[in-house]
């Protein structure tokens, strides 16, 4: 676990090493070439680098391999190389943050690094998170595949019920089906308006109804079968006529019944909808009673609105302005005087 940590770092500087040309990775071949043979001119560190660039490079190329397993033999551009090798951090990252996160917190508690109470709580949060991960993946996996086969399951029923009924027979069915959904998610069933769940169960209506459409559906097979017969016979040309009357009173009853079924539903739904306005009429009811509560005492209450009372600062304004005024207009006068003598 200590050396992956760094497979992040690795799997970026083989990005890097990719997005050269075959040009460029030429001439760093013949770069690492003329090294070696200058090699002993050449500084133990410069070699160290040299080898690490060798193996980087190596590394991007079996990479690059492995992803043209996984892609059927197809050329992958550089463009998906960088999302594969990001994509490839993000999970790692996402795998291993908690022992990483465990790590550094034995340390920063005092534990020696490396020590055995560091990869304890390193790897105890890891399995904690790794086990989370797995549950939750398998309870997200559960309910996809239960609505799958639930999904599969009504598929299947439909289809049966095409090959019992007939076409028009499993639509009358269905329909009759849907009313019966639609009583029971009301909301005058859920608040008991319409009795006890037994009590509009329709179980036995749609029983009812599903053995008129299968017999009718059997005896109309029947019934077209022998209608291809040539020379035909009296007694066999009334029992063909018998059969259609047959067909059509079991295909009357399966109507009826449905079409009673779906004035319950009907029912249902108005009671919901009055139900809806006595709820906006209690709502209404209340906001007027909060708003008579609060403005009522605004209002009337013992802080009424006060008459109006003169402003004692707009009459000292008003009569200085008027004094203002007078003696403006005296002074005129005495001035006008003055020059006619």
């Amino acid at each position: 676990m200590e050396l992956l940590t760094f497979l992040p770092l690795v799997i970026i500087m083989g990005a890097f090493m990719f997005f050269a040309s075959r040009r460029q990775r030429k001439a760093m071949q013949a770069s690492v070439i003329s090294r070696r043979v200058g090699a002993s001119k050449k500084s133990d560190a410069a070699g160290i680098l040299l080898d690490y660039g060798r193996r980087l490079l190596g590394f991007s190329r079996r990479l690059r391999s492995v992803l043209r397993v996984f892609t059927v033999g197809r050329d992958v551009s550089m463009g998906e190389f960088i999302v594969v090798a990001l994509l490839s951090c993000v999970v790692f990252f996402a795998l291993s943050w908690p022992y990483h996160f465990g790590t550094w917190l034995a340390v920063q508690s005092g534990a020696d690094n490396p020590s055995t109470a560091r990869s304890i709580t390193g790897w105890g949060l890891e399995v904690v998170w790794l086990a989370l991960l797995l549950t939750v993946l398998t309870v997200a996996w559960l309910d996809e595949s239960r609505e799958k086969e639930r999904a599969r399951h009504l598929e299947l029923e439909k289809q049966q019920r095409l090959v019992d009924f007939g076409e028009e027979g499993a639509r009358l069915y269905e329909q009759a089906a849907a009313s019966v959904a639609q009583i029971a998610g009301s909301e005058a069933a859920r608040a008991g308006w319409l009795g006890d769940p037994s009590d509009f169960d329709f179980r036995s209506d749609l029983t009812a109804i599903a053995d008129n459409l299968r017999r009718a559906e059997v005896i109309r097979k029947v019934r077209e079968e022998g209608a291809s017969i040539t020379h035909l016979t009296a007694a066999t040309a009334k029992m063909l006529e018998d059969a259609r009357r047959a067909i059509a009173a079991l295909g009357s009853a399966a109507k009826e019944r449905s079409r009673l079924i779906g004035e319950c539903a009907l029912q249902a739904a108005d009671i919901d909808a009055q139900l809806a306005d006595d709820r906006e009429r209690g709502v209404s009811a209340k906001r007027r009673e909060d708003l008579r509560n609060r403005l009522g005492p605004m209002l009337y209450g013992t802080q009424n609105i006060p008459a109006e009372i003169p402003s004692e600062s707009a009459d000292v304004v008003k009569a200085r302005a008027a004094a203002f005024r007078e003696l403006r207009g005296v002074l005129r006068n005495y001035q006008l005087d003055g020059d006619g003598v």
